[in-house]
């Protein structure tokens, strides 16, 4: 429960803003293409010893695999995760805002 919370805690404490490469983002981004898909770079201290990088990365495959199952096909991707310098960085793509909503529980508006 403590690993889900943690990833959810990850996606709650988001900064909308952005231009340029999402990658290169030195904050937490979430940007939407002109085809409407959703991408989300999250970008959190994880110098605590209490998690591993692996655990974080298998905890986030779950909850995107479970989330794909339940929607019936595959709406959300992670696409890069890495753990470097003290801070965790993950790359989240998502195949439309309605996914992006569901997935982080969130209220989301792009158009």
């Amino acid at each position: 429960m403590r690993k889900r919370s943690t990833v959810l805690l990850l996606a709650g404490l988001l900064t909308l803003s952005g231009c340029g490469k999402i990658e290169k983002a030195s904050e937490s981004t979430v940007t939407v293409d002109k085809k409407g898909i959703v991408t989300e770079i999250l970008i959190e201290d994880f110098s605590s010893e209490e998690y591993q990088e692996d655990e974080l990365k298998k905890s986030i495959e779950e909850l995107v695999s479970t989330y794909n199952e339940q929607a019936g096909e595959e709406e959300v991707t992670l696409k890069k995760m890495q753990v470097k310098d003290g801070n965790a960085s993950v790359l989240m793509q998502y195949s439309t805002d309605d996914a992006y909503r569901a997935f982080n529980q969130v209220d989301f508006f792009a158009g």
